[in-house]
Formats: structure tokens, C-alpha cells, sequence
């Protein structure tokens, strides 16, 4: 059995909601059931990170890719710094201080952008050296400024995630240097995965160890998108900005 990308993200999408469901629920929840949903949502945040990546190789304007998760991270902080405010808990303070997670997508995107490509289109020999040095600076220090921005506010799975974005970029341009065979590029996606579960359990935390279920669904992946249409593009982004405000309040309502 083999899944596209509209199925794995639909899979990332209902285990973070199971996720976020834990974390928002947790006053009024057993223990069992808290920790199943958080186990549950250790799937998401992988799979995530690997479209994300795909996202930035196969899109055909970056561009406005990048500008759309964006204005995805501003949509969904402002939607939940409001909700904060209007009901605020104790419980969850340290969200209000916290960047969302696609603020970090943001970061990877621009990062890998300035590794991955020039910024200045030099077509003539006149002062060529001059400009691929003002090139190399310039893509040097947004990858350096945006490196500091993980250590000058707090974003969630801070630095971490850049690190897995980075090791899932440095194999996909291992695959995409020249042919291989099935066994071979499933042997270089399984390293990948298991690179890329080392990064996630760095993060200090009982429940980080559970991703390793996401390595069997991401070697699924089959290189096809899935059905193509506006719906399927834009409902991930919706849903994605407005699930954790409408958890939050309808939790807040059912915790007071």
C-alpha cells in the first residue's frame, strides 16, 4: 500500500487535532487519556516537516508558497493570542510567549532558500566576482539572523525542527543527484527517517520517543500529490489555522 501527499497530510492533520485535543483538554482528562492523545499526535510533526520540505523542491512559484505560510503563522498567532486573552488559563500561560509551529515552517523555508539558491542573477562577466561575494554575504546573514531568531523568542519545537528540515533537504538532494534503484532509495529514505528521528527525540520530553511512528507512513509515500483541486489546497490551511482556536475555546467553555 502506498499513500500521496493529500493522505499523509490529512493523516498529520487528525493526529495533531488528537494532539491538541490532549493538550487543550488536559484539565478535565484522565491521565490515559491524556497520554494516548499525546502519543497519537507525536505522528503529525514529521510529516509535516517532510511536506514542508517536498513543498519548497516541488512548488511551482516559491515565492508565494512561502509567502502563504506566512501569512498562515500571522492568521493563526493572531487568532489564538486573541482567544488567550478572552479566556485566559493558567495551565497554558507559556502559550501566549510562543510563537506558533508554522512561524518555524516560515524560518526553514527562508533558510533553505538562501542555501538553496542565488539571489542575485549575474548574466554579464562585468563585476562577477563583486557580485557573487554580495550574493554569498547577503544569504549568509539571513541564514545567520534567522538561526538567532530561535534563541531571541520563543517558537514552537524551537530549533530542533530546522535541524530535521535540514537533514530531509540534504537526502532529497542526495536522491535527486542521480538514478537510483528502489532498494537504494528506500535504503537512503529509511537513513533519512531515522535521521530525522534522532533530531526529534533531542527535544526533552516523555512523549517524543512516539514519532517513530511516523517513519513507516512517510516511507508510504508514493511521490504523487493526490487529487489536485483548489479545495484540497486551501481546506489544510484553514483547517490548520482555525483548529486549535475553536479546541481552545470550546475547552475553555467546558473547563470554567
Amino acid at each position: 500500500m502506498k499513500l500521496n501527499a493529500n493522505e499523509l497530510k490529512l493523516i498529520a492533520l487528525i493526529t495533531m487535532i488528537v494532539d491538541h485535543i490532549g493538550v487543550y483538554f488536559a484539565p478535565i482528562m484522565s491521565y490515559d487519556i491524556y497520554s494516548a492523545c499525546r502519543i497519537i499526535g507525536r505522528i503529525a510533526m514529521p510529516i509535516f516537516v517532510y511536506f514542508i520540505v517536498q513543498g519548497f523542491f516541488k512548488t511551482s512559484n516559491l515565492k508565494k508558497y512561502i509567502f502563504r505560510i506566512f501569512l498562515l503563522a500571522v492568521i493563526a498567532d493572531i487568532l489564538l493570542k486573541i482567544v488567550y486573552n478572552i479566556y485566559p488559563r493558567e495551565d497554558l500561560i507559556y502559550l501566549i510567549n510562543t510563537y506558533n509551529i508554522v512561524f518555524n515552517f516560515f524560518i526553514i523555508l527562508v533558510i533553505l532558500r538562501m542555501l538553496d539558491k542565488k539571489l542575485i542573477i549575474n548574466n554579464s562577466n562585468n563585476s562577477k566576482l563583486v557580485i557573487e561575494i554580495i550574493d554569498k554575504v547577503i544569504r549568509v546573514v539571513v541564514i545567520f539572523a534567522s538561526v538567532i531568531l530561535y534563541f531571541c523568542i520563543k517558537i514552537d519545537y524551537d530549533i530542533n525542527l530546522l535541524g530535521m528540515a535540514i537533514c530531509i533537504y540534504i537526502f532529497e538532494k542526495i536522491l535527486s543527484m542521480k538514478e537510483y534503484n528502489n532498494n537504494s532509495k528506500n535504503l537512503i529514505k529509511i537513513i533519512m527517517c531515522l535521521t530525522l528521528y534522532t533530531f526529534c527525540i533531542i527535544k526533552k520530553s516523555n512523549y517524543c520517543i512516539f514519532t517513530i511512528f511516523s517513519i513507516p507512513l512517510i516511507l508510504l509515500y508514493n511521490g504523487k500529490r493526490g487529487k489536485n483541486t483548489k479545495f484540497n489546497k486551501y481546506i489544510f490551511y484553514v483547517v490548520f489555522a482555525l483548529q486549535s482556536v475553536v479546541l481552545y475555546i470550546i475547552s475553555s467553555i467546558f473547563i470554567k
